[in-house]
């Protein structure tokens, strides 16, 4: 299994050679190509990756795209624009309350995770650049619920 670097190297092709110990003559390889399909080399990152929240935090996520000046990505969670009360939203950095964020070309935003358990647990948030729907990134959030624990004398 191949994983592709966050951002797109350049050149934007990478070739892959697998080669067998018990036989090295049967090697065999393959070109990949990374960044958006449409040849333009766009590429999105969200930091972090992945993560793990307690019900009703704040998680930061900064999304960086390259290969492009328009920087805008629209955003969405479990496939929502913005998100919902339910999976968690998106939202302008700092703001409170939430103020929802669908498309933006600011490079933080907040998600805030549901108040209650999501039904989809991890939720996805999505980066997806508004130059090229095949460039995005994602990152996994679980949400956990609050340990309370007490100590009984």
């Amino acid at each position: 299994m191949y994983v592709a670097p966050a951002a797109a190297p350049t050149p934007a092709s990478i070739t892959v050679i697998v080669t067998p110990q018990a036989d090295p003559a049967r090697a065999v390889q393959a070109t990949i190509t990374i960044g958006g399909t449409s040849g333009g080399g766009i590429g999105v990152s969200v930091t972090p990756t992945s993560a793990t929240r307690v019900i009703d935090p704040r998680l930061a996520l900064t999304v960086q795209v390259t290969g492009t000046t328009d920087t805008s990505v629209s955003w969405t969670v479990n496939g929502i624009p913005g998100g919902s009360v339910e999976a968690g939203q998106i939202c302008v950095l700092g703001s409170n309350p939430c103020q929802l964020v669908a498309t933006a070309s600011a490079t933080q935003v907040d998600y805030i995770a549901p108040a209650a358990m999501p039904a989809s647990n991890p939720v996805t948030v999505r980066a997806v650049s508004t130059v090229d729907a095949n460039a995005f990134a994602t990152s996994e959030i679980a949400v956990i619920n609050h340990v309370i624990v007490s100590c009984i004398a």
